[in-house]
């Protein structure tokens, strides 16, 4: 043996890092960002399903932190099923980050505006029953979503309807401590949440606030400090179609109990002969994603150790899998055992 060109040991193969989301899906790209976190187009590798997953950006830095993000997936999954609810999929957890994921919708309505401008009537209509439906079931469960906006209304891939997403900062009412976050958006929110609880009122403003954004040109945060004065809803309603002027004026009333209830609302509409629209395509645009950006270098997996997602009706139990997933590579939250 020439000790120069051997060694008496053989190498050593090098491990492939390889998180959940890496084993389980292949991401094609960014659907968007925000301040709490990033949503991914991705598919699953098992099934060839494509699904939006969403990645907290920020680590649990506290118990009660992680408590509450955790209650986003939990009154996600409580919120469905419902047509124009977006489908909660599964969660879990992976190095101290919330993963949620769910079904893939085409736009969200803020970017809908975006390029085409403010909506068509017959899609303000369908925009405006298909959330006052979710905000009534919503009420069924004794719920409020709280962030009620243009970006969290998203358009169904059959162009046809409109799904309420996100749960952010959703409540529910039915746990003994219900506390809200109050990181919702200034623009949308009621004027007595400043000051108060939340009620279902105040997903009735914010509702009233994105009629508003999307049936006009005006620019909420150019307007931010006037958004929640009388006169601002005056001056902006001019501009609405008449047909639908009286409806969204009422859900801009400053005495939370002068708005109609989603029930309330949603008979008006019904009495009404809504021509529902086939929404114009929008083709997303999708950000790319660094290949390494998923790798966490403190996790070193074979490349064999794939695991399969759970089956999406099992109430999160890993069903159907090859084996039981180690802890180490993702902690599935027990919460959905």
């Amino acid at each position: 043996m020439d000790s120069e060109t051997s060694t008496p040991f053989p190498p050593v193969r090098a491990l492939t890092t390889k998180t959940y989301l890496e084993q389980c899906f292949d991401v094609i790209g960014c659907l968007g960002n925000g301040s709490f976190g990033q949503v991914l187009h991705v598919k699953c590798k098992e099934t060839g399903e494509e699904f939006a997953v969403k990645r907290a950006l920020r680590t649990f830095e506290t118990p009660g932190k992680r408590y509450r993000q955790l209650q986003e997936a939990l009154n996600h999954e409580f919120a469905c099923p419902h047509p124009n609810i977006v489908r909660f999929e599964k969660a879990w957890e992976e190095r101290g980050r919330l993963y949620i994921q769910t079904e893939l919708c085409g736009a969200n309505l803020l970017e809908y505006r975006a390029h085409y401008g403010s909506l068509l009537e017959n899609e303000l209509w369908t925009v405006f029953s298909d959330t006052l439906k979710a905000l009534m079931w919503l009420d069924t469960l004794k719920m409020l979503h709280l962030d009620v906006k243009p970006s969290n209304i998203y358009i169904s891939t059959d162009n046809k309807s409109c799904k309420l997403g996100d749960f952010g900062q959703s409540v529910n009412l039915n746990k003994k401590s219900s506390d809200w976050a109050d990181d919702g958006d200034r623009n949308y929110m009621a004027p007595e949440l400043l000051n108060g609880p939340p009620t279902a009122a105040a997903d009735m403003y914010s509702l009233g606030v994105s009629m508003l954004e999307l049936s006009t040109n005006v620019d909420l945060e150019e307007s931010r400090d006037e958004v929640r004065s009388d006169s601002f809803a005056v001056r902006q309603l001019e501009e609405v179609p008449i047909t639908l002027r009286d409806h969204i004026g009422r859900l801009l009333h400053q005495q939370p109990g002068c708005r109609p209830t989603a029930k309330e609302a949603l008979s008006e509409v019904q009495k009404i002969r809504i021509n529902r629209c086939v929404f114009r395509e929008l083709k997303k645009t999708l950000s790319s994603i660094d290949k390494d950006y998923f790798i966490d270098k403190d996790w070193d997996f074979e490349t064999e150790d794939v695991i399969h997602p759970p089956s999406l009706r099992s109430k999160r139990k890993y069903e159907n899998t090859v084996g039981t997933p180690p802890l180490r590579y993702a902690n599935t939250l027990g919460i959905f055992e």
